[in-house]
């Protein structure tokens, strides 16, 4: 039995009780999903909430697969029973769990970890209805690195195109982080198919700072 399969053996199981500990809601809740969620996908949470701004209960939707992805799908509610499939996130899926989900002043807002146990992200990202295109646009990504000894902050505003950077060192258990850096890059349209991985975003940074 090789290292690589036992990782991935302990990886599922973990994988499995997360998502056990999330509440997929009763079977009547589930029914207007039917053809709608992808074969090979399990449903994970789901959360009931106006994120179009029609009045009308919307359905976000967290799914996991076995080949260690997660999705987050937004469902627009056409009338009493009917649902419209409008976006998807696709995530990575971890021993850390699932991503959740949360509407806040009618902004969604989905949080997620990746990583491992010596190098974790956590990540929060939130959209805003777009009436114009009928879609969901990205309009801030929050993202901290932390590892051994090293922490990094990254806060970017999308419609503005203002990003924030903290980095910060260990002292001696938790993270000191320095005063805020200030940069901009030309605000961007991004819907969540297009939301880029924070992971990639704070390569970026680290890869400027040795240059």
């Amino acid at each position: 039995m090789t290292t690589g399969f036992l990782f991935r053996l302990c990886c599922g199981l973990l994988l499995s009780f997360a998502c056990a500990a999330q509440p997929a809601g009763t079977a009547a809740s589930r029914k207007d999903l039917a053809g709608l969620i992808p074969a090979g996908q399990k449903i994970v949470s789901r959360l009931d909430a106006d994120v179009t701004g029609d009045n009308l209960p919307d359905a976000v939707v967290v799914t996991s697969s076995d080949s260690f992805e997660a999705f987050v799908w937004v469902f627009r509610r056409l009338d009493g029973t009917r649902l419209q499939a409008l976006d998807t996130l696709e995530l990575d899926l971890t021993p850390n769990g699932p991503p959740t989900v949360s509407v806040k002043n009618g902004v969604l807002v989905v949080e997620s970890m990746t990583g491992s146990a010596s190098v974790r992200t956590l990540a929060f990202y939130r959209y805003r209805w777009d009436a114009q295109a009928s879609r969901l646009r990205l309009i801030g990504l929050d993202a901290e690195r932390t590892g051994s000894d090293i922490g990094l902050k990254l806060s970017w505003n999308v419609l503005t195109g203002k990003r924030l950077v903290r980095w910060g060192k260990k002292d001696p258990a938790v993270f000191v982080y320095g005063p805020e850096t200030a940069s901009s890059v030309p605000p961007a349209v991004l819907r969540m198919a297009d939301t880029p991985k924070p992971e990639d975003l704070l390569d970026e940074l680290v890869e400027k700072r040795r240059n």
